[in-house]
């Protein structure tokens, strides 16, 4: 059974700025935040600058049930958000990832992974969304995202 973790992340600057959910040990999970510089740009940004203040605190653990950490997650960061920190989060949470750490299937073909491709190929489809929108949506280049668009993900 998974030990479902609900975490901040903090410098000594401007306190709390980020929520999380984590099945991991929470000193991997930071070495994780630390490395990622593909995703949320406000985060990458925060981590590139504060890199050596931040530190992972963990806010409650024993959370036996995916839904139940999801449920937490969102709850902690509105919590957190009504105190007033400046959260850094790109969502509101509960969208943890169940394939986070597992070797995709598209490993070594795209950047990103494959329900995201078939998210951005599905947005796009209903045209309510150019590819320079989709680009700014998911964070990746307008030249990734024809790329994307172009793929046949049929296997």
């Amino acid at each position: 059974m998974n030990n479902y973790k609900i975490y901040a992340l903090a410098d000594n600057f401007l306190g709390v700025r980020y929520i999380g959910l984590t099945a991991k040990d929470l000193n991997y999970r930071l070495k994780q935040h630390l490395k990622d510089y593909r995703h949320n740009f406000h985060k990458v940004n925060w981590v590139k600058k504060y890199r050596n203040e931040i530190k992972i605190m963990l806010i409650e653990d024993a959370i036996n049930t995916l839904q139940e950490a999801k449920e937490k997650e969102i709850y902690y960061i509105q919590v957190f958000k009504t105190i007033g920190c400046n959260l850094i989060n790109a969502t509101d949470g509960g969208d943890y990832c169940y394939n986070k750490g597992k070797v995709s299937k598209t490993k070594g073909i795209y950047k990103v992974s494959y329900d995201m491709i078939i998210k951005l190929k599905e947005d796009y489809s209903t045209k309510k969304y150019s590819q320079k929108d989709l680009s700014l949506k998911y964070n990746i280049s307008k030249s990734s995202v024809d790329r994307y668009l172009k793929y046949n993900l049929h296997t």
